[in-house]
């Protein structure tokens, strides 16, 4: 019998970057981040800070919690008519 295959849960990041049209150094680039960590974040090695949680959603049109689902942001609010509130209801 073989032992089962362990698989790293990724967040979905990746997914709506290549969504919105963007290569990884472009969605780096325009959030003024580095690359590398652009890819820990879609990696889910890193979980980023809620600002750019936020930027990121903001630059893919989704939610925060379409990209990073299960994440309880603690003490953090968006104005329910912002895009990255999208998700919250």
């Amino acid at each position: 019998m073989r032992p089962p295959t362990v698989v790293k849960t990724r967040n979905s990041a990746a997914v709506w970057r290549r969504t919105a049209g963007l290569k990884q150094a472009e969605a780096a680039e325009k959030l003024d981040l580095p690359r590398y960590l652009l890819s820990n974040i879609e990696t889910g090695t890193v979980t980023p800070a809620w600002e750019i949680a936020v930027a990121l959603s903001r630059l893919y049109g989704c939610g925060v919690n379409d990209l990073f689902p299960g994440v309880a942001w603690q003490g953090e609010m968006l104005d329910t008519d912002d895009p990255a509130y999208r998700g919250y209801d």
